[in-house]
């Protein structure tokens, strides 16, 4: 992940009262890292010959490799989190029945569905 990245995120950050935001952009500013300083650890994992082959891991800003925190490491978990996750986007989607309603983990579009092949599920 790429740490925080000094972006313009808080500032017109709707449902959120306005001072939480104020001090929210406050202290973005402060603590946050450029965004090109942000974009070094994906861009390196995605672009440096001696990444491939490297799966499986979570790297932090730096390039550092992160411990995996045990939690995140239950099956049940990460199917309650995808599939709230399905929810939360689901009215963003160009096709309202992609991705499936999935029962905890996901599912591949099928191929006839126009998004077959361009989502990363």
């Amino acid at each position: 992940y790429p740490g925080l990245a000094a972006t313009d995120v808080f500032r017109n950050a709707r449902g959120l009262p306005r001072p939480l935001r104020t001090a929210a952009v406050a202290v973005h500013r402060l603590a946050a890292a450029a965004p090109a300083a942000a974009a070094q650890t994906p861009v390196f994992l995605a672009h440096d010959p001696g990444t491939t082959g490297v799966t499986g891991g979570f790297f932090g800003p730096g390039r550092r490799r992160r411990r995996i925190p045990r939690r995140v490491l239950r099956p049940d978990r990460r199917a309650a989190l995808w599939a709230a996750s399905e929810e939360l986007v689901r009215p963003w989607l160009p096709d309202p029945t992609w991705p499936p309603r999935s029962s905890g983990g996901h599912a591949e579009p099928a191929a006839s569905s126009p998004a077959a092949g361009t989502r990363n599920p």
